[in-house]
């Protein structure tokens, strides 16, 4: 063994010492590679041609350097500047050796690399950035300040001016040509209107590019050229682009969007070509093609994908087939009817050049098979065709009768059926675009004709991907007696199953009636048999469909969502809340979700827009049988949604979220196969909130109880799965430091760090030991990156009760969490409110809005660190839909254009109402705002000032406002008397379809004129609760308040302030005419009841009081009473007959509401003037005060019987009420309210001294008995 080992050299070894290395290396990504190098010497040598192999200029830190090389106008800074561009410039001659990949979007790092590619093959030394292997070049012109400030002077020429600059830049003439290889190959392009300097800069800047592409010809494989390239310059010799081109051996892919190309000349040059795509309207009836024509081509073997997104016509379709046999992928823009003869004439001409046009039918056709084309690919976006014109899809489709993949934009029977028999090889389909149309606008989008997707189901048996979300298929069509799916092989199937039957509410209170034990022996009415039939028929429907579906037991991923949109502004879409759900699938085990339990390889279910019958025992089944599902779609909140389907769907997340989690932490720890597969899963989304968390972070840098949970372990375990978190919420501040460290965390979508006022053990000893009013000042420094140093973008912080090490650890934290920002520029959420204040902040607030700058796809922004704005937010990211603030907001002088693209924004500080104003007038599209008070601190203004504030406010709002704001929510969470209802008053009646009012402390006044201008209310309500609605304790509020919406508004759902009080003492009509169907909440008090006297309680307990006559025995008692007992006796059956009436008058009114889900008319009354804190325990217990006078007994004697209409009410509350709630109304309510999930008012409050504690334990105990499934809160 040891002579056998002796025996291997070193060059045996070596080999396989760097096959492994590159191994290893293909797997770590940059920031690990930049880590490894630095370890020693053999290591740096080893990886340093993986760090460099790939190098994108839009990933990492790049985007920071190009900042730094950009012109600036300080003198200091140019010269920063220039050294910066030298550092660079020494990296890429370095290390420029090793690229392979160069993905470029920076117009001054393409200068700089081609300068050095030039240098490199003139030098004869090392050939830095000569081996490029994949050039793409896409740029993004950055305006340095020196050229934003050229541009601003040009912009103010006057016409004289610009007439010499004109002339100017037309003596300028052709620039500097930088090689004799470019002379006559361009054409410059100068306008008067441009800088020269950045005109001559582009100029150069696309020679770089074509010599840079020269010096790498000879190992290019892949070129993408764009359009951006171009600047002020045209090319004019086409020939140049062919001999180079043609000069390229190795080049297999190539994007052209530059240069309109002959594709036969293309071919001729470059006959290797694998790849070829383009944007240009190349092929087409009466387009002119460069140079040559397509039909006089040769054969080409090469070509494998074509990618020509214009308008090809029909017969050109066949002849491409033709002269490229061998094209596995064919994509076209779209279809359009051939001129000529009938496509299919020409189609079978072409492939057969003629072949079998004569001779016996047989031979020819066998002549024809021959030709037939082998592409497996076709994607065309095909409008559609109607009238006379042939549907020249279904041409097409005869010709590749070995298509496996097929993508087109709309669906129809005929269509389908033509993929069914003439598609025998077809395993993917799938219609090009996923958004839900809308009947308005299925013209643009393509239509889909109904079962049209059931017929390819059907018919091709190989089909394994079938994503066709605007597909619908009739429920009735998948019955057991119809024809069945033949693709068992099924891993993908995105569509709508629609036309089920469905039930009002009526006629579902007929069935549980039906199948109810008081029906028992009863006979049906022919009525009842029919709804009973609707039922049945409506049970078998659901049973078939999930019977059909859980044939396919291959399946991954199931999505029957479905949502109709619309565009309200060109380019945005948004959700249109009138989804119908009344045929849709109701997706819950009583309809025979359990059928799906086959579906074991399922991993994503999407069910959003179907009858939301989902609950908690569905979420743990779908858990238990599908064990690799990682995906649920449908419990996402929308806009539209009421509160009580937001808190559900709230809910039921956590349920899902928690039940995911603690299975997915045992199944990564049963192998390291089950560990790789499930981790990512398992590390999407980290909230230092929740879990085990606070326990291990609070003392990670204990030195006393350090141990295998320290600072080491966090960084450790970020370090290794970092890169699976997708959403990240932070409020300890190690975690900051552990997603940057080694640029771990890189693949964030959301980022949220709020509110870092947790404490480790440590520094709570620490603070203990710093004398009162000490402080430390930090000096700046260390910084992490050069640009917080340039600059000063940081403040200096002095803090009380802060130790210096602490200080120390706040401003390496601060850079940290900016880095972090700036190190996922794919974030679509970030959040980084309340921040505390000894944790420093920005003195540059233009490195905010850099940043901001930097994140493409950033949607939502919550920001506190000081007061933002808003046109310089917007102008940096327009694409911002959702912004957040607890500062103030001023920005009335400087928003002066439009920005369509926000929809909600959120100030929880002070915003002026012509600021207000000036927001609906310059963002057209806002939909939701959220404002905290249009006053600062003053509790009221005087009488003059506040009117002459809104003269000023209406003079100002009426010139800006040219029509009606589209807003459709409000928040106020603060008003005071007089001065911002007035305010409001104002706005109101430009908001025609304000959809939701929010607003503490409502009036009467506020009322009226939301009732006046805003017919479409659904939502009205408080934006918070009382800590008690104790009268002493509160403010008072205006009485009758709900009354008002629910006589007026007809389309109201939700009324939700349990400080609104409906009093019938004051209006005894004011439950009566409520005219709102639609209702699901009802949260608000009814209070001035009258209350019965011990001896008439009992009188109304032991007389029936169905009829108002006196029973024998009484009329004898009366005979021997005396005159005052007598009295006394009228004045008892009077008042027990406005009791009961007005009961009964408040119960009817409340039993129209069939479609409550919640009826909430109590809350927890605490007497905070009287407060007496004892121990009962280790409970602190607040003493309670006697329950609220007047309300609702909701005993059956009152007459609680007639709310048995409320078959859907989920959620009751009588907490603090005077009720009379017992033995019997609990089993009333168990057995009357199917849907009830909440019971409010029994909940144990820890209040055991009290006399009424007793009684809701038993309330409690009696409820659960028959109804284990009710929470108590």
């Amino acid at each position: 063994m040891m002579s056998s080992s002796q025996d291997l050299s070193a060059n045996d070894i070596t080999p396989w010492i760097s096959e492994i290395m590159t191994y290893i290396g293909a797997y770590l990504t940059p920031p690990d590679l930049l880590s490894v190098v630095c370890v020693c010497r053999h290591w740096n040598r080893t990886f340093i041609p993986l760090l460099w192999h790939n190098i994108n200029d839009s990933l990492y830190n790049w985007p920071n350097l190009v900042m730094r090389i950009l012109p600036t106008l300080e003198a200091e800074s140019e010269q920063q500047q220039q050294e910066e561009t030298a550092r660079i410039r020494r990296m890429f001659e370095k290390y420029g050796c090793h690229i392979r990949q160069l993905f470029l979007s920076r117009l001054e790092l393409l200068t700089i690399i081609s300068e050095v590619a030039m240098a490199a093959s003139t030098g004869g030394g090392l050939s830095s950035c000569t081996q490029l292997q994949d050039l793409e070049v896409s740029l993004v012109n950055l305006i340095s300040p020196k050229e934003q400030a050229e541009n601003k002077r040009i912009k103010a020429l006057t016409q004289e001016e610009q007439a010499v600059k004109r002339e100017q830049a037309r003596a300028i003439g052709m620039p500097l040509v930088l090689s004799p290889v470019l002379e006559g190959v361009f054409e410059a392009r100068m306008g008067a209107f441009r800088n020269v300097a950045k005109q001559i800069k582009d100029w150069e800047s696309n020679q770089r590019f074509w010599l840079l592409v020269r010096q790498n010809r000879q190992g290019i494989r892949s070129l993408s050229m764009s359009w951006s390239i171009m600047g002020s310059c045209r090319i004019v010799d086409h020939n140049f682009l062919y001999h180079t081109l043609g000069e390229m051996k190795q080049l297999k892919v190539l994007r052209n969007d530059m240069v309109l190309l002959g594709l036969n000349r293309l071919m001729r040059s470059v006959p290797m070509l694998e790849k070829y795509s383009t944007w240009s309207h190349l092929i087409g009836s009466g387009w002119t093609l460069v140079d040559d024509d397509l039909s006089i081509g040769r054969q080409s073997m090469s070509l494998k994908v074509l990618e020509i997104w214009g308008p090809m016509g029909s017969d050109k379709v066949g002849e491409l087939l033709r002269r490229f046999a061998h094209l596995d992928r064919l994509s076209l823009g779209r279809l359009v009817p051939s001129n000529t003869e009938t496509t299919t004439a020409t189609g079978t001409r072409l492939l057969t050049d003629g072949e079998g046009a004569s001779g016996e039918g047989e031979s020819a056709g066998v002549e024809q098979n021959r030709h037939k084309s082998r592409l497996k690919e076709l994607e065309i976006n095909l409008p559609r065709l109607s009238g006379s014109t042939v549907n020249v899809l279904l041409d097409v489709l005869r010709l590749v009768p070995y298509l496996t993949t097929l993508s087109i934009k709309e669906l129809d029977m005929e269509t389908a059926t033509a993929i069914g028999r003439g598609c025998e090889f077809l395993e993917t389909f799938s219609l090009w675009i996923k958004v839900e149309p809308n009947p308005a606008n299925q013209e643009q989008l393509g239509a889909t004709e109904l079962n049209a997707l059931n017929v390819i189901l059907q018919s091709c048996s190989r089909l394994k991907w079938a994503d066709a979300s605007r597909c619908m298929i009739a429920a009735d069509d998948l019955l057991d007696n119809q024809p069945a799916w033949v693709c068992q092989s099924l891993e993908l199937l995105r569509c709508r199953i629609v036309g089920f039957y469905c039930l009002t509410d009526e006629e579902q209170e007929v069935i549980q009636t039906i199948n109810g034990p008081d029906f028992v022996g009863c006979k049906e009415s022919d009525y009842e048999r029919k709804i009973l039939q609707f039922s049945n028929r409506r049970q078998e429907q659901h049973m078939a469909v999930y019977g059909r579906i859980a044939s396919l037991m291959h399946l991954v991923t199931l999505d029957l969502a479905s949502r109709y949109r619309y565009r309200p502004l060109p380019g945005l879409l948004q959700p249109l809340d009138t989804a119908r759900k009344v045929n849709a699938l109701e997706v819950s085990l009583l309809m025979g979700l359990e059928r799906l339990s086959t579906l074991g390889c399922l991993e994503e279910f999407g069910f959003e827009g179907q009858s939301f019958g989902i609950g908690e025992s569905e979420l743990e089944w779908m858990v238990k049988s599908w064990p690799r599902l990682k995906v649920v779609r449908g419990l996402q909140e929308r806009a539209l949604d009421d509160v009580a389907t937001r808190q559900r769907k709230a809910r039921l997340r956590e349920v899902l979220e928690q039940k995911k989690a603690s299975i997915l932490l045992s199944c990564v720890q049963v192998s390291s196969l089950w560990h790789s597969a499930l981790s990512a899963s398992l590390w999407h989304t980290i909230d230092d909130t929740l879990y085990s968390w606070k326990h291990y972070l609070e003392k990670h840098d204990s030195e006393e109880e350090a141990g295998e949970h320290d600072t080491q372990w966090v960084m450790g375990i970020f370090a290794k799965y970092g890169h699976h978190i997708r959403e990240l919420s932070i409020t300890w501040k190690v975690l900051i430091s552990a997603a940057f460290e080694g640029g771990a965390c890189s693949e964030l979508v959301s980022l949220r760090i709020h509110a870092l006022f947790y404490e480790t053990k440590r520094e709570v000893l620490e603070k203990r030991g710093i004398p009162v009013g000490r402080s430390y000042a930090v000096k700046p420094g260390p910084f992490l990156s050069p640009i917080f140093k340039e600059g000063a973008v940081l403040k200096e912080t002095w803090s009380s009760g802060r130790s210096e090490r602490q200080q120390q650890i706040d401003w390496l934290v601060v850079q940290q969490y900016w880095l972090l920002i700036r190190q996922n520029l794919g974030l679509r959420s970030l959040d980084i409110r309340r921040m505390p204040q000894w944790m420093g902040g920005l003195a540059q607030e233009t490195f905010f809005y850099e940043t901001v700058g930097l994140l493409d796809r950033l949607v939502d922004l919550g920001m506190d660190d000081f007061e933002v704005d808003l046109n310089l937010l917007l102008v940096a990211q327009p694409k911002l839909q959702r912004f957040r603030t607890s500062l103030n907001l001023h920005y009335r002088h400087t928003l002066t254009t439009l920005f369509p693209g926000l929809r909600l924004v959120e100030c929880k500080g002070y915003i002026s109402p012509l600021n207000v104003a000036t927001l609906l007038g310059r963002i057209p599209g806002l939909e939701e705002m959220r404002l905290y008070s249009f006053l600062p601190g003053r509790s009221s203004l005087p009488v003059t000032t506040l009117s002459a504030q809104i003269e000023e406010l209406k003079a100002f709002i009426d010139p800006i406002l040219s029509s009606p704001s589209n807003l459709q929510t409000f928040f106020l969470e603060k008003t005071r008397q007089g001065a911002d209802v007035e305010i409001l008053k104002v706005f109101l009646p430009w908001w025609p379809s304000l959809k939701r009012l929010l607003v503490t402390g409502l009036t009467r006044e506020i009322a009226f004129t939301a009732i006046k201008f805003c017919p479409l209310l659904e939502h009205v309500g408080e934006t918070m609760d009382p800590t008690s609605i104790f009268p002493d304790h509160q403010r008072k509020t205006d009485h009758n308040i709900p009354t008002l919406f629910l006589k007026s508004c007809p389309q109201l759902r939700v009324i939700n302030g349990i400080k609104l009080a409906i009093d019938v003492h004051l209006d005894p009509h004011a439950v009566e005419g409520w005219i709102c169907p639609q209702l699901r909440t009802l949260r608000c008090q009814i209070i001035g009841l009258p209350r019965l006297t011990k001896q008439e309680r009992i009188a109304l307990d032991t007389q029936p009081l169905d009829s108002l006559s006196p029973s024998p025995a009484s009329i004898q008692e009366n005979l021997d009473a005396t005159q005052e007992e007598k009295a006394e006796a009228a004045e008892a059956r009077i008042n027990i007959q406005t009791f009961q009436k007005l009961h009964h008058q408040i119960y009817d009114q409340l039993a129209q509401l069939t479609n409550l889900r919640r009826l909430i008319l109590g809350f927890e009354f605490r007497d905070f003037y009287r407060l007496i804190l004892y121990s009962q325990g280790s409970y602190p217990v607040w003493n309670y005060d006697d329950p609220v006078p007047g309300t609702l007994e909701f005993s059956l004697a009152s007459g609680l019987g007639r709310l048995s209409t409320l078959k859907n009410l989920e959620e009751f509350g009588f907490e603090g009420l005077d009720h009379r709630i017992g033995r019997l109304e609990i089993e009333w309510m168990a057995a009357n309210w199917p849907q009830l999930r909440v019971l409010r008012g029994v909940a144990d409050d820890k209040t055991s001294g009290r006399a009424y504690a007793k009684q809701k334990q038993l309330i409690r105990e009696h409820m659960h008995s028959l109804r284990p499934e009710i929470i108590f809160e």
